[in-house]
């Protein structure tokens, strides 16, 4: 079973510029993850305070209508938080996030080492529940926890540098996670903001050198993979439009979770011994879904059958 965790969240996202039409969409990095997954139909849980009040239904129902367990109750009395998004010119996402005193800060309520079920074979821990130093330390019990059962930790620090107040303290802790992980995830915008003083490659061999698979996104130049010594490379397809990359990287993530569990990886023992066109299928698997993802408005995740057919095309 894989465990999901990180926030959920309300995305109030601005439908035309010239007006002050909003429309309100579940999301949140782990939430889309989470979902995703359960779009795959691997029925994951989903580890994240959820709020009493309106929005949390809203978020409950989208979990419970893609197969998502909820792996912390009861619900909380906080409100759920909110990220505003507006779009670029190229119809790229803009976010303003409101957090303080919400239910994914909610998180000290909760016992995270007791909260892991215990068929989890996999743990996926994302988003801006680890900016701020204590939330950190609590989610840390529940990296702990799967790590101890000898399940397998997949990390993406989806970097959100506005909502970061102390750069320095923030890159310790995640290079730390990332050092205790058995597979990372990063996109090159990622990278260069956590090794800030490094070139690119320099950054892909240091990260290579700390985890026993590091998958780091290129957006349309692709995706490469680290392991053993030996490193891949997956071109990204073709989109006949580009509606905007909301939730791209979190269907890349889910996708890739999904293969790595078809593989019957349940250990990190597993992890080394991928071979090179496992991988590539694997990587090849999550671009799919990436992609498709990119051709519609928002993070809407696509079906096994969907990505089948592009990799068939």
């Amino acid at each position: 079973m894989i465990l999901v965790a990180g926030e959920a969240l309300i995305d109030i996202v601005n439908n035309n510029a010239n007006t002050a039409e909003f429309t309100a969409i579940t999301g949140g990095s782990a939430y889309n993850v989470a979902c995703a997954l359960g779009i795959l139909g691997k029925q994951p849980t989903f580890a994240c305070p959820i709020s009493t009040d309106s929005f949390g239904d809203l978020l409950l129902k989208g979990l419970q209508k893609h197969g998502v367990s909820v792996g912390l109750t009861p619900r909380v009395s906080a409100p759920t938080p909110l990220a505003i998004v507006n779009f670029t010119a190229d119809n790229q996402p803009s976010y303003s996030f409101y957090r303080q005193g919400t239910a994914d800060r909610a998180i000290d309520q909760f016992a995270l080492e007791d909260a892991v079920p215990n068929n989890t074979k996999m743990l996926h821990i994302t988003g801006f529940c680890l900016n701020d130093a204590d939330d950190y330390t609590h989610w840390m019990k529940l990296v702990h926890a799967v790590k101890d059962n000898n399940g397998i930790i997949s990390v993406d620090p989806n970097v959100r540098a506005g909502l970061i107040t102390d750069e320095d303290d923030y890159r310790k802790r995640i290079q730390s996670l990332m050092a205790l992980a058995h597979v990372v995830k990063v996109s090159d915008e990622d990278l260069a903001y956590l090794y800030p003083n490094m070139t690119l490659e320099n950054a892909k061999q240091v990260l290579a050198s700390t985890t026993q698979l590091a998958i780091i996104t290129l957006g349309s130049q692709g995706s490469e993979a680290f392991w053993n010594g030996q490193r891949i490379s997956v071109s990204s397809f073709r989109l006949s439009e580009l509606v905007d990359t909301v939730g791209a990287g979190d269907c890349f993530s889910a996708a890739y979770l999904y293969g790595l569990h078809n593989l019957g990886m349940k250990s990190p023992k597993e992890i080394a011994d991928i071979v090179p066109d496992q991988l590539s299928s694997l990587l090849s698997f999550a671009s799919a879904a990436a992609a498709i993802n990119c051709g519609r408005k928002g993070c809407q995740p696509p079906s096994i059958n969907e990505i089948r057919l592009l990799l068939k095309e």
